[in-house]
């Protein structure tokens, strides 16, 4: 027979037509997904075995809503699939005549993945399933016309009673071999098996590793003609997939997973290993790759007719014992990496619930919660604004840039809408929707806040505390509650030089409840006037009422599975899901707008201070990281509620952050408003003079607006912005020493993969690239000035 000998392996598939068995197992499925991406047969007969009382075409319908089938589930590919009603007790698997006749005129390639692995099986049973099945089916692969290939996946511990195993079939069979062992076993009844079993086991741990023995005597005897290999892959230790479809896919808890199952919940104490033995792993993504070849490899010493490989059954065993790790190092990699937050697995199929979707935060935590996490329900608690209900601001919330990569994933479908009013103690739900969230809600976020500083005393307190607290009490009657993560902010305990993650109840005049009452009984202008008293060292209401809500979680709800998370200013995306992101001018954003505009600005600040400021997205990622950290550890007894300053030393200083923005600016303007247009001082006089300056140029600026036709409003605009520096003026010029030894643990205790995906490590940012595109994310997304793309700095 003529043969290419450098043949390739997608070239030997390519509209070829395979029969595999096994395909609902572990591996058969990764090898059904992994010839549907990566070859292209013309067909795939796939042999399947009623089970009860689901017939083929339903159990292989079954088997392609796994997600392991997600890149390959389109209607081309999968029709390519046929699914076959088997029985492999029946003479002829029970196929009717047309069938077989379709088969021995098609089928070019078989791969016969069927096995029982069950290591406590009997004997006869592990026989019939391992042995007789694998006979019947290659007794019609004999049949095959155009047969090239044949893999009979065996295992490597078929021969694990020696000490060296060879490519080769051992036909040491004791008690006269497979066929008079079949023979003893028929006679015998189940008792009087099971008492003769472990006699002839003899050296074989189980009954599956002995029948898959047999089972490759029995090809060797019976079956050597066809073009035949036995691939041996540590079947048992076969781990989850390496690489593809993707990482860390796993079926059943058999072989490694069953073992790490065991300890991870404390079922398995001891483990009866020799630590400095190596062991026999392989990824299963490995394993197919590996047996698609080796069925090239059959085919080529087929066909080659030479007297080394006419009748002989060729043998692969795919391992590696020189590269494998001890159960020593195997065992210290658990340990880490069961001290591992595994944070997809956290959210996988859990219900969500977050208040303040619709804000600068929320909607990155939204975007990328579907984007990267698989929640059952992401429930959305809305408020209605400006004559619009639920429905049509989740749609115009949808509509935004930052869901261009989700806005048509089918996992947009489980985001529900309720609609709420926070000024009740019930939320304004309905009981029916109230009773829903209490048996549902599995992670609450609590993002919503009023952030404007200049708003009165009386009403922040209301919106960030009182309000808050309607919601927490819903959060502590939820049954399925794992966590609850409340968003302050990390100037709420700004009055302070040291900040450490805790909970500080140092709220004077009595703290928030006596505060609450007091103003209660005042008219506006008396609050007014007592609001400087009561907020003391703080710069703004805002930082206050803050630190209001802090201070009523840990006295009423300490025993509740809640977390802290305070973030410090928040800029726009560094990456995900787009640079530059951002929709509002709070924070150092209003700083940049005078000098997009042309504007001659003068800012209150000291120059070698380190601002806490940290991008949005990874806020997002860090708070996901958190919530999974909280509820690893949360204790029901615990007295205090965990608390995480999300804050770094690795942040430029003031004035690098103003040069590194200018950046973002097209040249000349770059040039001349780094040196020319910005005065930053701590002089009180230079600031008083230069604000003069400010103004008078945001005059000259409204003047010509109105000559040329157009409406003024740039002074009005720097006045209030001047009133919003004033309100957050210590902060401009005070450097905080901050503990983060929390957010630290949480960063080490996520494995490498998932750092990558909920990147929070702060180190990581290029500073000056950020704030390049943070000025060009301004103009472009908040004052829709066109051209504001990332480009090289001129």
């Amino acid at each position: 027979m003529d043969v290419n000998k450098n043949i390739g392996v997608t070239e030997f598939y390519q509209d070829s037509t395979i029969l595999i068995t096994g395909a609902t197992g572990f591996t058969g499925q990764v090898l059904l997904e992994k010839i549907l991406r990566s070859l292209k047969p013309r067909k795939i007969y796939v042999l399947v075995r009623e089970k009860r009382g689901v017939k083929a075409r339903d159990r292989v319908k079954q088997l392609f809503s796994n997600a392991l089938f997600e890149q390959v589930r389109q209607d081309d590919l999968l029709s390519r699939v046929i699914p076959v009603d088997v029985d492999f007790d029946q003479e002829h698997l029970s196929l009717d005549e047309a069938l077989r006749e379709n088969l021995a005129n098609e089928v070019d390639v078989v791969f016969n993945l069927l096995a029982s692995v069950n290591f406590n099986e009997p004997l006869a049973s592990a026989f019939q399933t391992n042995v007789e099945y694998s006979r019947n089916l290659l007794q019609l692969a004999s049949t095959f016309h155009h047969l090239r290939a044949v893999i009979h996946v065996s295992t490597f511990y078929s021969n694990c009673d020696r000490t060296t195993i060879e490519e080769l079939i051992y036909p040491d069979t004791c008690f006269g071999g497979y066929e008079n062992v079949r023979a003893i076993l028929n006679q015998l009844k189940p008792t009087e098996r099971e008492a003769l079993t472990p006699f002839i086991l003899d050296k074989q741990p189980n009954t599956y590793t002995y029948s898959k023995k047999c089972a490759e005597s029995m090809i060797n005897d019976k079956f050597s003609q066809l073009p035949i290999g036995i691939f041996r892959p540590p079947i048992g230790t076969v781990s989850s997939t390496y690489r593809e479809p993707f990482p860390d896919w796993y079926y059943k808890y058999n072989g490694p997973c069953g073992i790490l199952m065991a300890l991870y919940f404390g079922l398995l104490n001891v483990l009866p290993f020799e630590f400095d033995k190596r062991t026999f792993v392989a990824p299963v993504d490995y394993c197919i790759n590996a047996m698609l070849c080796c069925a090239v490899d059959v085919y080529k010493k087929h066909c080659q007719q030479s007297t080394d490989c006419i009748g002989k059954v060729q043998v692969y065993n795919f391992t590696d014992g020189t590269r494998n790790c001890s159960w020593e190092e195997a065992y210290r990699w658990y340990l880490e990496v069961s001290m591992a937050l595994a944070v997809r697995s956290f959210y996988k199929d859990a219900t969500v619930l977050i208040c303040g979707a619709t804000g600068f935060l929320g909607q990155i935590l939204l975007e990328k919660i579907l984007r990267t996490l698989e929640p059952r329900t992401v429930y959305l608690l809305i408020r209605r604004k400006k004559g619009l209900d639920v429905e049509e601001r989740l749609k115009m919330l949808l509509q935004g840039v930052v869901f261009d990569r989700v806005r048509s994933m089918p996992i947009v479908s489980r985001v529900q809408p309720i609609e709420i009013d926070m000024t009740r103690p019930d939320l304004g739900l309905k009981e029916e929707t109230r009773r829903c969230l209490i048996e549902e809600v599995n992670v609450v976020f609590q993002l919503a806040a009023l952030v404007n500083f200049m708003t009165p005393l009386d009403r922040i307190l209301k919106e960030n505390v009182q309000y808050n607290l309607h919601l927490y009490g819903l959060v502590k009657h939820m049954k399925n509650l794992r966590v609850a993560m409340h968003v302050s902010t990390m100037f709420s305990n700004c009055d302070r030089k040291v900040i450490l993650e805790k909970v500080y109840s140092d709220v004077g005049f009595g703290g928030y409840d006596s505060i609450a009452e007091l103003l209660n009984k005042l008219d506006q202008q008396e609050k007014e006037a007592v609001a400087p008293t009561i907020i003391g060292k703080h710069p703004n209401n805002y930082t206050f009422s803050k630190k209001c809500i802090e201070s009523k979680l840990q006295q009423e709800f300490s025993n509740v599975p809640i977390g802290i998370f305070r973030p410090p200013s928040i800029n726009a995306s560094y990456e995900e899901p787009l640079p530059g992101w951002i929709n509002n001018l709070y924070g150092y954003a209003g700083f940049t707008v005078p000098a997009i505009i042309w504007l001659y600005s003068a800012f209150f600040v000291d120059d070698f201070i380190k601002p806490m400021f940290a991008p949005v997205d990874y806020c997002a990622n860090a708070l996901l990281v958190c919530a999974v950290d909280v509820a690893k550890n949360y204790n029901k007894d615990q007295s205090a509620i965990p608390v995480f300053n999300y804050a770094d030393s690795h942040s430029p200083i003031l004035r690098d952050i103003f040069n590194y923005s200018t950046a973002g600016l097209p040249w000349p303007q770059n040039f001349i408003c780094r040196y020319f247009m910005i005065t930053r001082t701590t002089n009180e006089f230079r600031y008083r003079l230069s604000v003069k300056m400010m103004l008078a140029h945001a005059t000259i600026f409204d003047r010509v607006a109105i000559w040329r036709g157009y409406p003024g409003g740039i002074r009005k605009g720097v006045e209030r912005a001047l009133i919003m520096m004033e309100k957050i003026g210590p902060v401009a010029i005070t450097t905080w020493e901050v503990e983060t030894a929390n957010i630290k643990r949480v960063l080490q205790g996520l494995d490498p993969d998932e750092r990558a995906i909920f990147q929070c490590d702060m180190a990581t940012i290029n500073w000056e690239r950020h704030y390049a595109d943070f000025v060009r994310g301004i103009k472009k997304y908040v004052l829709n000035i066109q051209g504001s793309s990332r480009k090289s700095k001129l």
